[in-house]
């Protein structure tokens, strides 16, 4: 089962094998405005991939900070899994310039790539519900209307997949005409899931044209960005202010 914007799925974080298999909600955006960089929760990382080491070395979009990382070594909560050695710092993100899209350009222009693989994200708290924002673009010439991405919870087979179909080389014009069903339009990646492991990866497939199927070739793996954040259950939050406001009267009372 594909539902077109939101994804229940499991991700698994290795190649071959795999530590855990929490259901994941997902939702997509084309990314094309620094508002849907989500803020929610507490920060846990945030990462811009890109080569060069002039680039800024933290970049805020929509109060969020991503440090850039230049190199092939895995940074600081993830895991490349050997993959993901090929930092670049190419003109990924074309989407028309404005004041709105200012933080999307500073971290989707550089991108880290590899052979087909899965990426990890380790040292999570078992039973800590978490967001996770993985970004994609590459907008170039080209690649325009014809690089897609598939997401999901192992190294499934097409058609099992995820997600399928995710152009992330539109320059946010929406879906390329002749797009097989079920495509959407999506730069950006959002699932929110709780942790059964203290490690949990995302497993990608990046193509350059149609079809995507058994048969078919494929590019590896990319990534331009990273965010990972602790979500407060509901009961806490709802404890938390609880807890506040009986503050604020003792207070009163003083």
């Amino acid at each position: 089962m594909k539902p077109s914007s939101l994804f229940s799925l499991a991700l698994t974080f290795g190649l071959a094998g795999f530590s855990s298999a929490a259901s994941i909600a997902w939702s997509t955006s084309p990314g094309v405005v620094d508002t849907e960089v989500s803020s929610a929760g507490t920060a846990v990382f945030g990462y811009y991939f890109n080569s060069n080491t002039a680039r800024p070395a933290s970049v805020a979009v929509n109060g969020v900070n991503f440090a850039l990382h230049a190199s092939a070594t895995s940074p600081a909560g993830l895991n490349f899994n050997s993959n993901f050695n090929y930092p670049e710092d190419v003109d990924g993100y074309q989407v028309p310039a404005s004041a709105g899209n200012a933080g999307l350009n500073a971290i989707l222009d550089g991108q880290n790539w590899g052979g087909q693989s899965a990426l990890d994200m380790e040292g999570l708290t078992i039973g800590q519900k978490y967001q996770v924002q993985f970004f994609l673009s590459d907008d170039r010439g080209g690649f325009l209307n014809k690089r897609h991405y598939a997401v999901s919870d192992g190294n499934d087979a097409f058609g099992s997949r995820d997600v399928e179909y995710g152009f992330e080389s539109t320059r946010g014009g929406g879906v390329p005409a002749g797009a097989p069903a079920g495509s959407i339009d999506a730069k950006i990646y959002t699932g929110v899931f709780t942790a059964d492991s203290t490690t949990q990866g995302i497993h990608t497939w990046l193509y350059e044209n149609f079809p995507h199927d058994a048969a078919s070739s494929n590019s590896g793996s990319q990534i331009n960005a990273i965010s990972l954040r602790v979500i407060p259950e509901p009961a806490t939050v709802a404890l938390g202010a609880a807890s506040l406001a009986l503050l604020m009267t003792r207070r009163r009372r003083n």
